[in-house]
């Protein structure tokens, strides 16, 4: 499982995000840009999968 995680610098949010992914076991590689398909930060996707947000991303573990 591989995930991409758009972040930006000093996001509380973000830093979480990776530390979810890393405890599932999930690598991931961090694009430090904003994007377009989502309004904040982070944006992730995992597997070419649009998962959305932190919160987002904690249902998506929790169903794993």
């Amino acid at each position: 499982m591989t995930a991409i995680i758009n972040t930006l610098p000093n996001c509380k949010w973000c830093v979480k995000a990776k530390k979810l992914l890393e405890l599932h076991g999930i690598e991931y590689v961090e694009a430090k840009e904003k994007s377009d398909l989502w309004p904040t930060v982070p944006y992730i996707e995992i597997n070419g999968s649009q998962v959305g947000g932190f919160i987002e991303l904690t249902h998506y573990l929790r169903k794993l």
